[in-house]
């Protein structure tokens, strides 16, 4: 349905409010606004109703555009423009009125050359608009350009098939012409109809998409970061510590998607923190087998009992036909889904096609006309309806089972109470709900956790950094911070409490999943970096040694000596955030010679004050005993008195002389370690 501007004049920033409220009550698909307006211009118009609500589709239409005021609509959020006046567009508005009317017109687009016309004004001047931008380059603009102007000209008007109610941006009628001119452009390349592949798709014809896209599961990132989440929380249930694989076998049913060691190096990962497998596919237990491979028949016996319950039912069409099929559903703007044309086959007919030797799949059999309700321990109470839910594969042609399937029976059969993961799951629910109650099992608990999201609150990627535990392990993020920032991803204690470091016993005592938030967590660096530096701050000194000499021999400093690395260690462990940053604060200790670069530094420990401070503690310091920092405090102590120079004239030139930095850890812990010959050595430098 579209509002235009007979409908009702915007020609104020009231109006236009009135105007997207009007939109949104009455489920109209567009806004349709003429560039002539009486009392504000279009673009002003376009540019307030966006400013109301950025979301808002608005289809510019001008008997006296331009390639140049496309641009600008372009640049302000139009979808489309029409560049050319279209004679018949108030019998268009005619022909949609009648047809709102009847709920449906049973004719096709052909059959009102008005509505084609249209559309393909729009495409031809979307292509020109987004050459002009720099979006599309001059051989596809031309190639487009020829195939509006071939169906102006009144060609393949037979190719506008679809049923000419399903108008507006992003449906039926809009994805016909998409259709149409994009196979007449690729011909016109020399391609074959059909053939998308050189191109970018469809939103070559059009200007950038603004209608509004979906993505019911979209793909995985590394799957350790979720996992943690996933465990930190299901293992504390119960104040115990212990974890199942996020409660169900180790799937490894897609052979396409499987990749060797994945499953090693979640559990190795897992290990690392801390957080031990009770049981599972490397330990044993009382529920196996664990890979979802080696259960094929156990899964092969309960979608047999779906079979004979009539909860289940075969499917026999090939992928062409399944892909004709979704295409077919994109061009009239129908959600993609199986169209359940197998569901009502007759026993005799299925026989028939089993008989033949005819390759299978089985399918759910979702209710029709129902609401599936559940509680959601994190979001509370959902509802979705049945007639939106995909008679969902349930096992593929190759025997294996399909998630769905497979994890229903496997979390029943292994016992678990909760269910948690990524929210991006929570329209699967209904699905195993079915599964169950088909079965006769009792519904385990549900809790979908919140995304992981970058600062610029985007999914978390790999395309934007680490998203994989092991590589911050790899970096020197200890264990108990990974833990404490992991488990705060969407969670807080709350109750007045604004601390966050807590043990892993603390959490398990304070956590419950009533208090995870149904918000994105933003994974902030930032923070962990802070929390890290904090337990690495108070960590058990030895431990924290025999951490970081890894780290120490590969930034190329011998580490043989414990004792006094411990000591090198102790100065410089307030300034890491992760270990890996331990090479860059201890050259201080391991340099025969401090090179100065700066001019300004020179200056500092050439000045005739520098001089009487080196020339006075030289000697001084072969008599001190250095095995007590108090010994090397009074020194200083004292030499400032003899010298006259005190502070920061003191200390500083002292500083850069044998650290070569004016910055740095305690400086009488510093003097201590590095030794009284050593340090008079560097002193001697500058002398």
């Amino acid at each position: 349905m579209i509002l235009s501007q007979d409908d009702y004049d915007i020609d104020s920033a009231n109006d236009g409010l009135a105007a997207v409220r009007k939109v949104k009550s009455n489920f109209y698909d567009l806004i349709l606004l003429d560039i002539k307006m009486p009392k504000m211009d279009g673009l002003e118009a376009l540019e307030k109703i966006k400013e109301i609500d950025k979301d808002a589709v608005v289809i510019m239409i001008s008997g006296h555009g331009t390639i140049e005021t496309a641009v600008e609509a372009t640049k302000k959020g139009a979808y489309n423009f029409l560049q050319k006046p279209l004679p018949d567009l108030y019998e268009f508005k005619l022909i949609i009125k009648n047809a709102v009317d009847y709920k449906q017109s049973f004719d096709e687009l052909k059959s009102y050359k008005a509505k084609a016309l249209e559309e393909t004004y729009v495409k031809k001047a979307a292509a020109l608009a987004n050459n002009k931008l720099g979006l599309l380059d001059k051989t596809k603009t031309k190639a487009i350009v020829h195939a509006c102007d071939e169906i102006v000209k009144g060609g393949y008007y037979d190719q506008f098939i679809v049923d000419m109610l399903q108008g507006g941006a992003g449906t039926s009628t809009n994805m016909n012409a998409n259709e149409v001119i994009a196979n007449i452009a690729i011909e016109k390349l020399g391609g074959k109809k059909g053939d998308y592949r050189p191109r970018a798709g469809f939103n070559e014809i059009n200007l950038p998409p603004l209608q509004p896209g979906s993505s019911i599961m979209p793909g995985k990132v590394n799957p350790v970061i979720p996992e943690v989440v996933n465990q930190i929380a299901f293992q504390v249930i119960g104040n115990d510590l212990t974890i199942t694989m996020a409660a169900e076998a180790v799937e490894d049913t897609d052979q396409t998607r499987k990749v060797d060691g994945a499953v090693e190096n979640i559990i190795d990962a897992l290990n690392k923190l801390g957080l031990d497998i009770d049981e599972g596919p490397f330990k044993g237990g009382d529920f196996g087998p664990y890979y979802q491979s080696e259960r094929l028949d156990i899964y092969k016996k309960y979608c047999d009992e779906l079979l004979e319950k009539g909860m289940a039912y075969y499917a026999f069409e090939t992928p062409e036909e399944l892909d004709e099929m979704r295409k077919l559903q994109q061009i009239e703007g129908r959600q993609t889904m199986y169209d359940r044309r197998a569901r009502d086959f007759t026993p005799d007919e299925v026989k028939e096609k089993l008989d033949s030797g005819i390759p299978y799949v089985i399918r759910l059999k979702v209710p029709l006309n129902e609401e599936i309700i559940f509680e959601d321990l994190i979001r509370g109470t959902i509802k979705i309806e049945t007639n939106i839910i995909d008679d969902q594969v349930l096992l593929k042609g190759d025997g294996f089972p399909t998630y769905h399937l497979a994890n229903v029976i496997d979390d029943h059969l292994m016992n678990i109470s909760h269910i948690i993961r990524g929210e991006e799951w929570v329209t699967s629910v209904p699905k195993h709900i079915i599964l169950y109650r088909a079965f006769g099992w009792e519904v385990p608990k549900m809790a979908h956790l919140p995304l992981l999201l970058n600062p610029d609150k985007t999914k978390l990627s790999k395309r934007q950094g680490d998203v994989a535990v092991e590589d911050y392990m790899a970096k020197g993020y200890l264990n108990e911070a990974l833990i404490n920032f992991i488990a705060l991803l969407g969670w807080h204690p709350g109750d007045g409490l604004e601390q966050e470091i807590f043990t892993k016993e603390k959490l398990i005592e304070l956590f419950s999943l009533e208090k995870v938030h149904s918000a994105g967590a933003v994974f902030n660096i930032d923070k962990l970096n802070w929390m890290n530096n904090e337990y690495i701050k108070n960590y058990d000194l030895d431990k924290l040694t025999e951490l970081l000499i890894p780290y120490i021999k590969e930034a190329g400093y011998d580490a043989s000596d414990f004792e006094l690395t411990k000591k090198v260690v102790s100065a410089i462990r307030v300034y890491l955030n992760k270990l890996n940053d331990v090479g860059e604060h201890i050259k201080m200790f391991y340099q025969d010679k401090v090179i100065v670069d700066s001019d300004e530094f020179k200056d500092s420990v050439t000045s005739e004050e520098a001089k009487k401070i080196f020339n006075y503690l030289i000697p001084a310091i072969s008599e001190t005993d250095f095995s007590q920092i108090d010994n090397i405090k009074n020194l200083f102590s004292e030499a400032q008195k003899n010298t006259g120079i005190k502070g920061k004239k003191f200390f500083q030139p002292l500083r850069i002389a044998i650290t070569g930095q004016t910055h740095g850890p305690e400086f009488p812990l510093t003097i201590q370690i590095l030794g009284k010959d050593k340090v008079v050595k560097l002193l001697s430098e500058w002398r």
